[in-house]
Formats: C-alpha cells, sequence, structure tokens
C-alpha cells in the first residue's frame, strides 16, 4: 500500500495512466497491464513481473533451412528484447518499458 502511495508502483500507475493506450487492472495480489487486449505486464511487486506466455512466442511453420535459420535468428532477438525489457522494469525505467513492449507486440509475434 506504501509503495502504491509513494513509491515504485505509484511511479507504474502513473506511467499507465499517461498512455491511453494502457489498461490497467488491479487483481487480487497484483496489477494486470493490457495493451489491445494482450497482457504487456503481471506485476507482483515493484520489482516483480510476468509476461504472458505467448507473448514472445513466433507461430511460425519451418519450411526450408532458410526459413529455420531466419527464425531461429528472430527468436534469439525477442530473447533479447525480453531480456532488455526485464532490465527496463528492474531499474524502474517503466515509461520506457511500456513503449518497448508495446512496439514489441506490433512488430513482433502478435
Amino acid at each position: 500500500l506504501e509503495s502504491f502511495k509513494t513509491g515504485r508502483l505509484k511511479e507504474i500507475l502513473e506511467v499507465v495512466n499517461k498512455d491511453k493506450d494502457l489498461d490497467i487492472q488491479i487483481r487480487s495480489n497484483y496489477l494486470n497491464v493490457y495493451y489491445n487486449g494482450g497482457n504487456i505486464a503481471k506485476i507482483y511487486s515493484e520489482t516483480s513481473i510476468q509476461f504472458d506466455k505467448f507473448y514472445f512466442c513466433l507461430d511460425r511453420k519451418k519450411s526450408s533451412k532458410e526459413d529455420e535459420e531466419a527464425n531461429k535468428k528472430e527468436t534469439e532477438e525477442l530473447k533479447e528484447k525480453k531480456n532488455n525489457l526485464l532490465f527496463y522494469f528492474k531499474k524502474g525505467a517503466y515509461e520506457l518499458y511500456f513503449t518497448e513492449a508495446k512496439h514489441i507486440w506490433i512488430n513482433g509475434s502478435r
């Protein structure tokens, strides 16, 4: 509760409330932040976050060796982006986190 008043959770709420594309829902022991109907952040505490497990998945059929290599490269790039997002969140760079998460949502697997 104190974090909602003066801490990082207050900062998160301020960032989300400024962004008309984001929706925040309070659940029993976490916050859900949605973008275009997708869950881009499930926040348990100031430093604990989860993603939708399909957020960084590529759902493509591999039809050739060239396609496999392209998919492998793209999967590695998405893993790096995921790690960057976790870093931004844990460092308290929430505006950057949500900006980048929305960009991945548009250009990534969705």
